[in-house]
């Protein structure tokens, strides 16, 4: 299992589980742009047409967030058609190259992840991993990674009005923005593909000296 609350729902069912976590590839994204450099009015989330995925809660928080910060500016990405009513200060990018998707996440100062459920969540460990705060809502995917106010801020799914208050924490404050960043980036590194497929290379060892 990928997250420890899906090898808990799996044990519930009766069946055996082992957790072990995605891992992250540190060649594939990381810090170009340090985030003291970037404009702090610059946010980035991923769109997605499926309700669950709280793109249009996620967008409903970014346009109050733009009430109080008239420069803000958002990049949305994803594989679907760009959303209808975008705005003058909203970017899309359809189907992003990795190389593209690690240029927004460096760009961007904040993240914002708003899906109602997640196995763990892909997209803004890629982002704290490339020095973006992270401004996400509190699901099961995400605090296996995520702890509010430590290394990222959560609010609660489909409340767009409290994810907006987080994205204007970020966006008054600067030195607490930086923190997060920072912390966040330290955090999820301990997330890689060399430990993942040590831990899986040992699962199978394990198995066949039972068999």
């Amino acid at each position: 299992a990928i997250s420890r609350w899906l090898q808990v729902t799996i044990e519930k069912t009766g069946e055996e589980a082992v957790f072990i976590p995605n891992g992250l590839d540190s060649q594939e994204f990381g810090i170009d742009i340090s985030p003291e450099q970037r404009s702090p009015q610059r946010l980035v989330m991923p769109w997605s047409d499926m309700d669950w995925k709280g793109s249009r809660d996620g967008l409903n928080a970014v346009k109050q967030a733009h009430r109080e910060h008239s420069d803000l500016r958002l990049d949305l990405f994803g594989i679907e058609r760009p959303p209808k009513g975008l705005e003058g200060w909203m970017s899309y990018h359809r189907n992003p190259t990795r190389a593209r998707l690690r240029d927004l996440y460096n760009k961007a100062a904040i993240f914002v992840g708003p899906s109602w459920s997640e196995g763990w969540g892909l997209p803004p460990c890629e982002a704290m991993l490339s020095g973006a705060a992270a401004a996400i809502t509190d699901n099961a995917g995400h605090r296996e990674f995520a702890v509010h106010k430590v290394n990222a801020l959560l609010s609660p799914p489909r409340d767009s009005k409290r994810l907006a208050e987080n994205i204007n924490r970020l966006l008054d404050d600067q030195y607490f923005r930086l923190q997060l960043a920072a912390r966040g980036n330290k955090d999820i590194q301990m997330f890689n593909w060399e430990q993942s497929v040590l831990d899986m290379e040992k699962l199978f060892e394990n198995q066949l000296s039972v068999d």
